[in-house]
């Protein structure tokens, strides 16, 4: 007779370090696209972020977007289908995000670092606050961004391996991914927490 062991291949899987904010807030792209004909990465995570702060909710998403593009001097990169795409410059985005706060009656402040590590985002989610993430990758044909909110961190540890990892709204689904902040695979890497 096989016992469970025989079925299923162990992997040692640990947490050996984790921490979140108390509700996980996404606005995935296909939901932003429909209701504003727009979409911009980090405008995304600035929604999360002012969501998470009071500033913004679900019902007022249509508006909300539009007036943080704007905010953050958002260009358009391109259109297609009717949705216009948008680039934004990051420490752009972030004072557009505080902008946003500040005419919504709250007041955070930002700090930035380059090659974030798992501490930083750490510390600012234990004291209850929200981040981001800006990610340069180098393609053939140049280099791509993606900014994405940080709403927790997690160290895992996988057959001895440890992975230290930001858990992100990715802004394309609704789900959390835990993004590997060890890795190399980034042509540049910058963190940002804000404080409340």
């Amino acid at each position: 007779s096989r016992g469970l062991g025989d079925v299923y291949k162990r992997q040692d899987i640990y947490i050996s370090s984790m921490g979140h904010l108390p509700e996980f807030i996404a606005y995935d792209e296909t939901t932003v696209e429909q209701t504003t004909q727009h979409y911009a990465c980090l405008i995304s995570a600035a929604m999360v972020c002012a969501t998470y702060y009071g500033c913004a909710d679900y019902s007022t998403l249509a508006s909300d977007y539009m007036t943080l593009w704007n905010l953050t001097g958002t260009t358009v990169s391109h259109t297609k289908d009717g949705i216009t795409y948008g680039e934004t410059n990051p420490a752009n985005g972030v004072n557009g995000l505080k902008n946003f706060c500040a005419q919504k009656g709250i007041v955070i402040t930002s700090s930035d670092i380059w090659n974030p590590t798992l501490p930083f985002y750490r510390t600012a989610i234990n004291r209850g606050d929200i981040g981001m993430i800006h990610c340069g990758i180098s393609l053939s044909d140049g280099r791509n961004g993606h900014t994405m909110a940080v709403e927790g961190y997690a160290q895992i540890i996988v057959n001895n391996t440890t992975f230290n990892t930001a858990m992100v709204s990715d802004g394309w689904d609704n789900g959390v991914y835990y993004l590997n902040l060890d890795t190399s695979q980034y042509s540049d890497l910058k963190g940002t927490v804000f404080k409340l």
